[in-house]
């Protein structure tokens, strides 16, 4: 997959998540180094970095709290 197109994400929930907020679908492949693990891939887009800029956001002001 062309990384440029692509935006890859390691955590499970963490994709779920910004799959639910952008209503958009991830595709999942495999880590080439590791057959165990897992990517799941969005394709970039600024709604996904604004979500994923949203999600930092309000991460940060519940650990403030």
């Amino acid at each position: 997959m062309d990384k440029e197109k692509y935006y890859f994400i390691k955590g499970k929930n963490k994709a779920i998540t910004i799959s639910y907020l952008l209503c958009e679908d991830f595709k999942i492949v495999d880590d080439r180094f590791d057959s165990n693990n897992k990517f799941y891939v969005f394709k970039k887009s600024n709604r996904l970095f604004e979500v994923m800029s949203k999600m930092k956001n309000i991460k940060n002001e519940s650990s403030s709290l």
